[in-house]
């Protein structure tokens, strides 16, 4: 997972990167799906893709389940919802540096208390 998270979230930004008339399309789509949108984001296409990432960041043990995957996942989406919708709005936002930082955010959520010796 400490390879995986990075390496989605730093795709993300070289796909947007490559494609600068991209920033008010997506500004647009997100614009829309707040004012829109009221279905269940877990039950949509990229809440299952996100949960599906857990889940097998889990499966693997890569993730510990203090925090439950549902919650997880979501927290995942917030945090690319929330770095997009910055870049869209301004183009002096550093994309890649705040994804990366937003994936070592999460990465202290997902991975495995250290272990401590006590119980």
């Amino acid at each position: 997972m400490r390879e995986r998270l990075p390496e989605l979230f730093g795709r993300i930004a070289d796909y947007l990167d490559e494609r600068p008339l991209y920033r008010e399309l997506v500004g647009e789509m997100l614009h829309i799906r707040l004012d829109g949108g009221s279905e269940i984001v877990r039950d949509r296409s990229l809440g299952r893709a996100a949960r599906h990432f857990v889940a097998s960041g889990v499966a693997r043990g890569e993730i510990d389940e203090r925090v439950r995957p549902e919650v997880l996942a979501d927290l995942l989406l917030g945090a690319l919802n929330t770095a997009l919708a910055n870049w869209s709005a301004s183009p002096s936002y550093d994309l890649r540096r705040e994804l990366r930082e937003a994936a070592d955010a999460l990465l202290l959520l997902f991975n495995p208390a250290a272990p401590t010796g006590r119980r």
